[in-house]
């Protein structure tokens, strides 16, 4: 009961100081009279306070996410009545909804997919789960940095004067983050139509702040020279927090219109307010109008629009951290040889505990002295976690000699492939990894038949 007691306390502390550093950042915003601030902040608040019990629990692991619909994202999709043209209807037939991490590389603004053998454009942001157009945010706000040791990290209340990593100044100002509370939505004027191409609009990016130094070290199992290879630390988390993030075609964010919800990504060069807005923004009509030529904006209207907003969403799941920081030495800095690892444990895993490899995510996280190093990061790819990574602690050398294989296949393969191939570590959830970064099969190779010596 007591270790029950301590859960709950720490989940509620964690919704306690965010909202206590909103509720000061408020005040003093209003003392100084920046009521622009102000008045962002009090959203914030809004949404947080709003936020229900069961959500925030089982953000924080203290209760299952399994049996409730919690960091779910809908594509709410919308056409003119059939009878009455003027009216708007919801074409419940689709039912577009997936977790957050999926959400935000397949649904954001722009994005085109296939369902039904229709074509569904998403055209903005929901500001309600019922649709409704309230006077509310679409999200929380939070903010995004890159240090000048080339980590990334985020928050959301308050603000961090230093890497949480390496404690490296801010390289640039840091970046506006939106975190999609209710999901996205055609538009009624866009009903959905005869098609085959699709279109993805920017692509999602991942990182963890979890293995940051003097982390909290609940539901932490540490295995030092993990395998019997001296020097390798398997660093696992049962409440990892994964951010995935989408910066839009130009790599620019989004741009929002708070009055309807309707967003497009960001013209090649920044502006504020209605300045150097994306044409198709300027004079857009309303998400719910089946009118392509009404306007939202009316002249004289003030600027409801939110600009360079990163679309963000978190989720709490398994993480298993591979740090060869101590074993690889140098080579550890090497990102190209650590995604390489990092595939061939995934596939390794993936066969081990017999699992569709899309099951398991992959993530480089920086360790060692500074954050110089990289290390693999396998997780469970499902909202909450389901146990496989924490599974694979208990398989131990047998998971390493399994990656070897993933790697060698045999000695034909060898011979012939270079870096990466489809019969050894090329597969859907491993394309984007290697158009970053070559895979280096033969290194990767190499360095594990030295750990296993």
């Amino acid at each position: 009961m007591q270790r029950v007691a301590e859960e709950f306390s720490r989940a509620v502390e964690n919704w306690s100081r965010d909202y206590d550093v909103l509720h000061q950042s408020w005040l003093e915003a209003v003392q100084t009279c920046v009521k622009p601030q102000a008045n962002a902040i009090r959203y914030q608040i809004k949404l947080l306070s709003e936020l229900t019990v069961i959500e925030a629990l089982a953000d924080r692991q203290y209760l299952p996410r399994y049996g409730f619909p919690i960091g779910l994202q809908k594509l709410r999709v919308i056409a003119p009545d059939e009878k009455d043209h003027s009216r708007v209807r919801e074409e419940d037939q689709y039912r577009l909804e997936r977790s957050g991490m999926l959400a935000i590389g397949e649904y954001v603004p722009g994005s085109q997919l296939l369902a039904g053998g229709k074509l569904i454009t998403s055209r903005g942001l929901l500001k309600h789960w019922t649709g409704a157009s309230l006077d509310s945010s679409p999200g929380l706000r939070g903010r995004l940095c890159h240090c000048e040791n080339g980590h990334d990290y985020y928050w959301i209340a308050g603000h961090a004067d230093h890497c949480p990593i390496c404690n490296g100044q801010p390289k640039r100002a840091p970046t506006d983050l939106l975190f999609v509370k209710y999901g996205f939505t055609s538009a009624a004027w866009d009903a959905p139509k005869w098609g085959t191409g699709v279109e993805r609009i920017g692509t999602a990016e991942t990182l963890s702040v979890t293995f940051k130094p003097h982390s909290s070290e609940a539901g932490r199992i540490v295995e030092r020279d993990f395998a019997g290879i001296r020097g390798l630390v398997a660093d696992y988390r049962e409440d990892g927090e994964l951010l995935v993030y989408n910066r839009g075609e130009h790599q620019l964010g989004f741009a929002i219109c708070l009055k309807c919800g309707y967003a497009e990504s960001e013209p090649e060069s920044r502006g504020k307010g209605k300045m150097k807005l994306p044409r198709s923004l300027q004079g857009h009509a309303p998400i719910t109008s089946t009118r392509p030529w009404d306007v939202c904006w009316r002249d004289g209207d003030a600027t409801p629009v939110l600009r360079n907003q990163v679309l963000a969403a978190r989720e709490t799941t398994d993480v298993l951290l591979l740090d060869f920081a101590d074993c690889l030495g140098n080579e550890a800095t090497e990102e190209s040889l650590i995604i390489t690892l990092a595939y061939a444990f995934q596939r390794a895993a993936a066969r081990i505990l017999e699992l569709d490899s899309r099951e398991l995510g992959v993530l480089l996280v920086p360790t060692g002295d500074g954050g110089k190093c990289r290390g693999a990061v396998i997780y469970d790819n499902v909202p909450g976690g389901a146990g496989h990574v924490r599974e694979l602690l208990i398989q131990g050398r047998e998971w390493v000699k399994s990656a070897r294989a993933a790697l060698y296949v045999n000695e034909e393969h060898h011979r012939l492939c270079e870096s990466a191939c489809l019969d050894c570590l090329l597969s859907f959830d491993a394309q984007r990894a290697m158009s970053q970064r070559p895979f280096m099969r033969r290194r990767a190779l190499e360095s594990l038949d030295r750990l296993l010596i």
